[in-house]
């Protein structure tokens, strides 16, 4: 077999897509400023973290604020406009890289702030990039057998 995996799905459907955004803007142009001495000592010009990445700035949570947190707030909040309960959810899978520790894994405590079912299959799917992409392909197949109604797939990045 070459090229790429296709998938056909026949029961199931994008309800909604939501995004929560940090509210703290930390901008290229701040790092410039945080690392002057460090530029002068190697030479280096204020204004090549931008050049080079394109990145003007980040946006950062408060400290109070994990990454459990931020997935569980874009997560209700997709719930709230497609209109779906979260005792309706059968699969809720969070694809977040960045985590505040190993275990328990971070579904969990998502879980836990949503409100889910017992009965709702949690786990944490992640593999980069990749990981959001897997989780549509791996709940739609759960949809289409019938393992669920519903699912809710997630990520919180710092």
């Amino acid at each position: 077999m070459s090229g790429n995996a296709t998938f056909r799905h026949t029961n199931t459907s994008v309800l909604s897509v939501c995004a929560v955004e940090a509210p703290m803007v930390v901008t290229s142009a701040s790092f410039d400023e945080r690392l002057a001495a460090t530029y002068r000592r190697v030479g280096t010009k204020p204004g090549m973290l931008e050049k080079l990445a394109g990145v003007r700035e980040r946006r950062w949570w408060p400290a109070d604020v994990s990454f459990a947190d931020a997935a569980a707030m874009a997560g209700a909040k997709a719930l709230a406009e497609a209109g779906i309960n979260p005792s309706e959810i059968g699969v809720m899978i969070n694809t977040s890289v960045s985590r505040s520790y190993l275990e328990p894994s971070t579904a969990v405590a998502i879980h836990h702030q949503l409100g889910m079912p017992t009965s709702c299959m949690t786990f944490d799917l992640v593999n980069a990039c990749l990981g959001f992409v897997n989780a549509i392909q791996l709940a739609g197949t759960m949809i289409d057998t019938g393992q669920a109604d519903y699912a809710l797939i997630v990520a919180g990045e710092g």
